[in-house]
């Protein structure tokens, strides 16, 4: 290896600490980020349709899968339009895997979710 400068070591030296520094904030910026791992449309956070949580007797609840729009819309705070989404959808995007999924629909957020969430079933 050829002899350096001093000039040319002190180069060195900075190229590296300006790389290590660099990767070190990539690092960290990417460690403070949440990632959601997807299989298909299940989220491993949620559960899915055939565990054991959901093995509850549902006979009550409206099953968001196979429920027509007029069904849904007496959903507590669904309607008629919100309902029609639910089914358009589910049309497009075929069976929900989880009741989460649900407030995918435009106009269902986590508050209307938490109203109706006793009242649905996949």
């Amino acid at each position: 290896m050829p002899d350096l400068t001093k000039m040319e070591r002190c180069a060195m030296i900075l190229f590296t600490a300006a790389f290590l520094i660099l990767i070190t904030i990539i690092i960290y910026q990417d460690a403070n980020r949440s990632y959601e791992i997807r299989l298909g449309r299940f989220s491993s956070n949620m559960y899915p349709a055939g565990s054991d949580t959901y093995n509850m007797d549902h006979s009550n609840r409206i099953d968001v899968n196979t429920a027509t729009a007029e069904e849904m819309a007496e959903l507590d705070g669904l309607g008629k339009t919100i309902a029609s989404r639910v089914v358009n959808y589910r049309n497009d995007n075929g069976p929900f895997l989880y009741i989460e999924e649900i407030k995918r629909v435009k106009g269902i957020g986590s508050v209307l979710f938490e109203k109706i969430r006793d009242e649905i079933t996949i």
